[in-house]
């Protein structure tokens, strides 16, 4: 094997394992890396201010993290629109359906936010779902 190949082979293995062992110690860190443990460790040991779970939900619902989102929702974040429109821009389809699905109280309702969202990145499934939502919301 050439020297570059296993070189690079190590580089990923070593930066597989660190990232396994990586235990973030703030909510938006552990948000970013998707670390459900650690984002649960975090709100349930610690009082998070509100402004602060709105932020690590819009992060974790732009990175399509549903299962951090709802925690993050259930501790208090409710910045619900924010959350969709950063969804829709990365084309995050669960996270998408999730946030405007009726069950969910409150749903997000800033449906034209996050279509020009969409729009504007070319995220054209989020923005093509939303449109017909808003359709059927209007109809």
């Amino acid at each position: 094997m050439p020297r570059s190949v296993a070189t690079m082979l190590g580089f990923t293995i070593g930066v597989a394992l660190g990232m396994s062992f990586f235990h973030p110690r703030d909510l938006h860190s552990a948000s970013i890396y998707g670390n459900l443990e650690a984002v649960r460790l975090i709100v349930t040991s610690s009082a998070q201010e509100p402004p602060v779970l709105d932020r690590a939900l819009r992060i974790s619902a732009g990175l399509g993290r549903l299962d951090i989102a709802k925690l993050l929702v259930s501790h208090g974040a409710s910045d619900m629109d924010g959350a969709l429109r950063q969804a829709a821009v990365r084309n995050q389809m669960a996270t998408v359906r999730w946030l405007v699905s009726p069950e969910r109280s409150p749903p997000a309702t800033d449906l034209a936010r996050a279509i020009r969202g969409a729009g504007n990145s070319g995220a054209a499934e989020a923005e093509f779902f939303l449109l017909t939502m808003q359709r059927h919301y209007v109809d």
